[in-house]
C-alpha cells in the first residue's frame, strides 16, 4: 500500500473522528443535559470538535496531502490539447512544406487553424522527481504529526482547566466550611459577652478571623470564575455557561509502577514532536536528492499530433516524436552551492532530531518527578488533614467546656483550611502530572483518558 493510499485513509479516519467528536460535543453542550455532570471526556470532545487550532491543523494536513498528489502526478505522462486560430494580413502557408517540387506547392490563406495533441514524459531526471515526491510524502507525515501534537496540547489545556475548576470549587468549599465554623465561634462569644462571661477581645478576635476568611474566599471565587471561563472558551461556549454546571470528579485509576526506561523509549517512538523532527529530516534528505539531480542529465520524451488547415479547408494531420536530452555544463557554481546548502540544511535537521529527542526525554523525567512528588504529597496531606480535623474538633470541645483557648481553636481552623487546600491541589496535581506524562510520551488521546482516569468518561 503506497503513501498516497495511506494518506487518503488517514484523511478519511480524521473526518470520521471529527464527526464522532462533534456528536459527543453536541451532547456535552446540549442545554437539555445541563443537569447532568460534565465529564472531562465531554469537555475534550467539545474542544476538539470546535477549536480553531485543530480545525486549522486538519486543513493544513489536507493541503499537504493535495501537494503530495501534485508531486505524485509527475510520475505519469502529460497530455495537452492546444488550438489556435490566426488572421494574417497576407496569405500564409496552410500546411508545412515537405519538399521542393511544383506539385508540392502548399495552399495559402489569410485565416489559419491549428489543433495539437502533445504527449510529454520525463524519462530520467537524475532522481530529482522521486526526491520531490519523497519530500512531499514526508510533509504529509509532518502535518499529521503537527495535528497529533495540536490534539494533545488541546487535551492537556482542557484537562488543566477542568482540574482547575475542580480545585477552585474544592478550595471554595473549604473556605465556606471555615467561615461557617468562624461564624459559629463569633455567635458563641457574642452570647457569652452578652452575659458577661467573655471579654470583648475574644469577639474582636473572632470578627477579625471571620473577615480574613471572607477576604481570602474572594480570591478563590475569582480563580473559579477565571478557570470556568477558560474552559468554556476552549469548549466554544459562551461566557458563564459552566457556572451552574456540575463537574464529575476525576481520579487516577490504580495501576502498576511506571517503567521510566520504557516510557522514555516510547516517547522516542510516539512523541509527535520527535516524529515531526524526523519527518523534517526525511524532507531535508530528499531536498539533497533534488539538488543533486539538477546536476545530472535529463531525458524527456515528447510526441505530438498536429492538424492544420484554413477556412477553405486543406486540413492536413501529421505526427512527430522526439527525445530530448539536456545536461548543465556550466552555471557559475550555482548548482554546486545549491547542493551544499541542501546538505547543510540536512545536518541542521539531524541536530533538530537530537534536540527533539533530548527534549522528549527531559519532559518524561520532569513529568515522572512531578507525578512522584504530587502523589507523595497527597498521601502525607491526607494524614495531615485527618489529624488536623481531629485537632480542630478537640479545640472546639475545649472551648465549649471552658478549658480551651480561643486563639488555639482559631489557629486550628486556619491550619485545617490550609491543609485541605493543599490536599486538593496535590490530588488534582497528581492527575495533571499523569496527563503531562502521557503527553510527553505521545499517548495522550481520548482513549487514554477513558482507560486511565476514573470519572473522566
Amino acid at each position: 500500500m503506497n503513501s498516497r493510499v495511506l494518506a487518503a485513509l488517514a484523511s478519511l479516519t480524521a473526518s470520521w473522528m471529527a464527526v464522532q467528536a462533534q456528536s459527543v460535543a453536541a451532547q456535552a453542550t446540549d442545554p437539555s443535559s445541563s443537569d447532568a455532570a460534565l465529564t472531562l471526556s465531554q469537555a475534550v470532545a467539545a474542544t476538539l470538535a470546535t477549536h480553531p487550532v485543530l480545525l486549522g491543523g486538519v486543513a493544513r494536513q489536507r493541503a499537504a496531502e493535495e501537494a503530495y498528489g501534485v508531486s505524485g502526478g509527475t510520475r505519469f505522462p502529460s497530455l495537452n490539447l492546444l488550438g489556435t486560430a490566426a488572421q494574417f494580413q497576407e496569405p500564409m502557408i496552410v500546411t508545412p512544406i515537405h519538399g521542393f517540387e511544383p506539385s508540392l506547392v502548399p495552399p495559402f490563406d489569410e485565416t489559419l487553424f491549428q489543433a495539437r495533441a502533445v504527449l510529454g514524459y520525463t524519462v530520467y531526471d537524475g532522481g530529482a522527481r522521486g526526491a520531490r515526491i519523497e519530500a512531499s510524502a514526508s510533509q504529509v507525515n509532518a502535518a499529521q504529526s503537527d495535528l497529533r501534537s495540536a490534539r494533545q496540547e488541546l487535551i492537556g489545556q482542557v484537562a488543566q482547566s477542568y482540574l482547575g475548576v475542580l480545585l477552585a470549587r474544592d478550595q471554595l468549599e473549604a473556605h465556606d466550611q471555615r467561615i461557617d465554623a468562624l461564624q459559629a465561634e463569633l455567635e458563641r462569644v457574642q452570647a457569652l459577652l452578652a452575659v458577661g462571661r467573655a471579654p470583648r477581645v475574644e469577639v474582636l478576635r473572632a470578627e477579625a478571623a471571620l473577615a480574613d476568611a471572607r477576604a481570602n474566599r474572594i480570591r478563590t471565587v475569582t480563580m473559579r470564575r477565571v478557570t470556568e471561563g477558560d474552559l468554556g472558551r476552549l469548549m466554544g461556549l459562551s461566557p458563564g455557561s459552566l457556572v451552574e454546571r456540575e463537574f464529575q470528579r476525576v481520579v487516577l485509576e490504580q495501576g502498576g509502577s511506571l517503567d521510566a526506561r520504557g516510557l522514555l523509549s516510547a516517547s522516542l517512538d510516539s512523541n509527535p514532536g520527535v516524529q515531526r523532527a524526523r519527518d523534517d529530516l526525511t524532507a531535508a534528505e530528499a531536498a539533497v536528492g533534488v539538488a543533486q539531480g539538477a546536476r545530472r542529465p535529463s531525458v524527456d520524451l515528447q510526441a505530438a499530433y498536429v492538424d492544420q488547415g484554413s477556412l477553405a479547408g486543406h486540413f492536413t494531420a501529421e505526427w512527430n516524436v522526439g527525445l530530448g536530452i539536456s545536461m548543465p555544463v556550466f552555471d557559475g557554481g550555482s548548482l554546486g552551492h545549491g547542493v551544499s546548502r541542501a546538505e547543510a540544511l540536512r545536518e541542521a535537521s539531524r541536530e533538530n532530531v537530537r534536540l527533539a529527542e533530548i527534549g522528549a526525554a527531559a519532559n518524561v523525567d520532569r513529568a515522572l518527578a512531578g507525578l512522584e512528588e504530587t502523589e507523595a504529597r497527597a498521601v502525607s496531606l491526607r494524614t495531615a488533614v485527618d489529624r488536623s480535623e481531629e485537632v480542630a474538633r478537640i479545640e472546639r470541645l475545649r472551648l465549649d467546656t471552658g478549658t480551651g483557648l480561643q486563639a488555639d481553636y482559631l489557629q486550628a481552623e486556619a491550619t485545617l483550611l490550609s491543609l485541605r487546600a493543599a490536599l486538593s491541589e496535590a490530588e488534582h496535581g497528581a492527575v495533571l502530572a499523569r496527563i503531562q506524562l502521557a503527553k510527553a510520551v505521545g499517548e495522550l488521546d481520548e482513549s487514554w483518558l477513558a482507560e486511565n482516569l476514573g470519572g473522566g468518561s
